[in-house]
């Protein structure tokens, strides 16, 4: 207990014992004002942790009662330490008290604790036990969050029904948490099975009743069978929490480095923590901390007697990922879910009903969408700046136009938009899968070109989804991040390169330059108004509408073609006659014609060897310099088509759907 924190001469964290007493306060309160002054003075317990003693006590004297509080950093005291030892040792030195007779603190030596854990670190056991880890985890994914404004929220769940199993009341409470939340994941099509973190008290080395932190995590990793009835799961959860306790010794933190060497983030581990908190002693925890290190943790029976069985599962939760309502839905739901296994324990776990959150909701939603592409769109650059200037054009849209086709298709004016932007987002992406930020969300569509305009913009509107509270920006599985944003809110600059604005009448850019040319800028825009123009048309088949505008000509107006011949003989043409003469200035250096046909002479023939023939199509990617243009040429002397491929566009873009599209 008389560990103090300190900086080290390096500025890292030490942890040293100091020989002090601490002096306990006493206070007068009322008891009307009792749960007023408990909160006030939990709020900020310790003026300073560093250098200061990480515990205190007070006596609270109210009108009926006594009442001995204390406050412990988390650094000191584990679980165990809080619920069992402290309770049990200030009830023998009130015994000791009473009966006038001399108390006897408990007497351990931590150096021996220290000694038998170096041995059993090294110890066949050890490694028997890490691998154990490893081999339970392998390969584990699951959605995690993190946040930099984190805050404690909590709710109690008191069952009106307490159910009578012959298991404990954690292996019900683990069994129930799990089948609710795999239930709740189920339309995830990458959902398979969930861990779910739970406490150990760690002393495996002779501690005993010593008081410390000496907790362990364990990750219990479930996997989901419909088909068990929930008597067979209750088996399948205490069996899989015998096996993990057999390997508890092994501290977490023993095998996190080698976790990440399998690419699995420790943190995604950490999303779901389940815990015991009964105690058969006449104490109270309270749970009055502000921070929170799992966005949902449960304490089951937290200041109840495991001896009547389950009564009380205490949600603790991050109020930056979960809202209040949500939480209190998720309570009712396993309020409800304890209602139905009490009724019929034999019912097989696909048939017991559990209704999702819009948390689960969004987060099922938004995997299927994002992990049915490879990558968020992006638009190749047209232009290389070195600095980074946004800029912002803005031109006004028709809203006659735009209202008449709100009501033609059943669509807000929002969705309109969005959809033709998605849709003209594929002509300057050369991709049919378009997947971008909306507003702090994602939202994707897989084109199929052979839809009509109608049938389309009905399937949109089926697809689309939004989940506005949903953290999606959080979630640290998925990753999301794209180049374009779609917004209709507020938005960081910073992460975009491409965003659209669409609001009363107007249409808004704004745009990196050193990415994007003006011209290009103006020309998406002028596009947008082509398309919902030609979206006037219902039965309009995708495949067959072009952004480019119609021209209008003169009714004696005539088109005569040049006879210049194929674009390789024109300059061979030329070069013949100017063979000195400076054709090309690049990155690598000045080019004549003659230098430059034959560089292009030589990929050719190096292409015809390779058996390209007449109307093959040559993909390639290479920086803007002379062996672009003498590729281009070279393919083009050779009788084949040529697709060049910026090295911006997203790497593994699928290059069939870039023929296709091509």
């Amino acid at each position: 207990m008389n560990l103090k924190i300190k900086y080290d001469e390096n500025g890292e964290y030490r942890q040293h014992y100091d020989d002090f007493k601490v002096n306990v306060e006493s206070f007068e309160i009322s008891n009307d004002n009792l749960d007023k002054f408990l909160v006030e003075y939990l709020d900020n317990p310790f003026d300073n942790i560093f250098d200061s003693p990480l515990y205190k006590w007070a006596v609270l004297k109210t009108e009926t009662a006594t009442v001995l509080i204390g406050v412990v950093q988390h650094i000191l005291l584990d679980g165990t330490s809080l619920f069992s030892i402290i309770p049990q040792e200030l009830e023998k030195y009130m015994e000791s008290i009473k009966n006038n007779e001399k108390y006897i603190p408990i007497n351990y030596s931590y150096e021996n604790y220290v000694n038998e854990e170096l041995k059993y670190l090294n110890s066949n056991q050890s490694v028997e036990d890490k691998q154990y880890w490893l081999n339970s985890l392998e390969d584990y994914s699951q959605d995690w969050y993190s946040f930099n404004n984190s805050e404690l929220g909590f709710y109690e769940v008191l069952l009106e029904q307490i159910p009578k199993f012959e298991y404990s009341p954690f292996v019900t409470a683990l069994s129930l948490n799990f089948l609710y939340f795999a239930k709740s994941k189920q339309d995830n099509k990458s959902f398979k099975d969930i861990v779910m973190n739970t406490s150990v008290h760690g002393r495996y080395f002779g501690q005993d009743n010593a008081l410390g932190m000496f907790v362990n995590t364990i990750p219990l990793r479930l996997k989901y069978n419909e088909e068990l009835t929930f008597d067979e799961l209750l088996s399948y959860s205490k069996s899989v929490l015998k096996e993990g306790l057999t390997h508890a010794k092994l501290q977490f933190s023993e095998y996190t480095t080698d976790l990440r060497n399998q690419k699995i983030d420790p943190d995604c581990i950490s999303m779901i923590s389940i815990v015991s908190n009964s105690t058969d002693c006449n104490s109270k925890f309270l749970t009055l901390q502000k921070d929170i290190k799992f966005p949902l943790h449960f304490r089951i029976n937290k200041n109840y007697s495991d001896k009547r069985g389950l009564q009380s599962i205490f949600i603790e939760y991050d109020k930056s990922c979960f809202s209040y309502n949500e939480i209190e839905q998720i309570a009712n739901g396993l309020k409800y879910l304890v209602k139905q296994v009490i009724e019929d324990s034999s019912k097989k776990c696909k048939d017991y009903n559990v209704e999702a959150v819009d948390f689960f909701k969004a987060e099922n939603y938004y995997n299927n969408l994002i992990n049915s592409f490879d990558n968020p769109t992006a638009i190749s650059p047209d232009v290389n700046g070195d600095e980074e200037i946004f800029k912002s054009i803005s031109k006004v849209l028709d809203v006659d136009k735009l209202n008449d086709l709100s009501k033609q298709y059943n669509l807000t004016k929002d969705k309109l938009v969005l959809a033709t932007f998605l849709f003209n987002l594929t002509k300057f992406s050369f991709s049919k899968d378009i997947l971008i930020t909306y507003n702090k969300q994602a939202c994707g569509y897989h084109f199929n070109t052979d839809l009509s305009v109608k049938e389309y913009l009905d399937d949109f509107k089926q697809c689309f989804e939004e989940f506005d509270n949903y953290p999606l920006l959080n979630n640290k599985k998925l990753n999301f991040n794209s180049e374009i944003l779609f917004f209709n809110h507020d938005y960081d600059k910073k992460d975009y390169k491409f965003i659209f604005n669409f609001e009363s009448s107007k249409r808004n850019i704004s745009y990196d330059n050193s990415f994007y040319s003006e011209e290009l800028i103006k020309t998406f825009l002028d596009s947008m108004d082509v398309l919902l123009e030609r979206f006037k048309s219902k039965q309009a088949l995708l495949r067959n509408i072009s952004i480019r505008k119609e021209l209008e000509y003169d009714e004696d107006f005539k088109i005569e073609l040049a006879n210049e011949g194929i674009i390789n003989k024109i300059f061979e043409n030329i070069a013949s006659k100017n063979p000195d003469k400076t054709i090309l200035i690049a990155e690598d250096g000045e080019f004549t014609y003659d230098e430059l046909n034959k560089k292009a002479n030589k990929i050719a023939n190096a292409l015809i060897k390779r058996g390209v023939g007449i109307e093959d199509r040559i993909m390639f990617m290479m920086r803007r310099n002379s062996d672009l243009i003498a590729t281009v040429l070279g393919i083009v002397k050779a009788g084949a088509a040529f697709i060049p491929i910026d090295p911006n566009y997203p790497i593994n873009r699928l290059i069939n759907q870039i023929l296709i599209n091509t």
